[in-house]
């Protein structure tokens, strides 16, 4: 059997046999773990036809994204306020503000429809 390995195409029987070469020599293979893939598979591929299963991870991401200046403030007082912060902290700070801003849109246009279709 050929495995096209194309993603809206596949049926469960290529994607156990996908899960069974990628697990292939890592002592990790039996039936549990390629069950298991083959559901987070397929649970992916729902998400990328019903964004509202999204929500919940952009959520997440969100909150994660939102958190980065106090966690690097927190860690500044335990160490030394006055340092103030680092380039690397200053563009750690910068791109998890810019994601966080960029994530917050679409968590608010998806949570409006799924309002609008209940």
């Amino acid at each position: 059997m050929k495995i096209t390995n194309a993603p809206f195409a596949m049926d469960a029987d290529e994607l156990a046999l996908l899960a069974m070469h990628r697990l292939r020599g890592s002592g990790k293979l039996n039936d549990k773990n390629v069950d298991c893939f083959i559901q987070g598979y397929k649970t992916c591929l729902e998400a990328l036809h019903m964004p509202l299963k999204l929500i919940p991870i952009l959520q997440y991401h969100y909150e994660k994204y939102s958190k980065v200046r106090d966690e690097i403030r927190d860690y500044i007082g335990n160490a030394d306020l006055r340092r103030g912060f680092t380039p690397e902290e200053v563009n750690r700070i910068e791109e998890a503000e810019d994601i966080a801003g960029a994530i917050l849109p679409l968590i608010q246009a998806l949570s409006k429809y799924k309002v609008q279709n209940q």
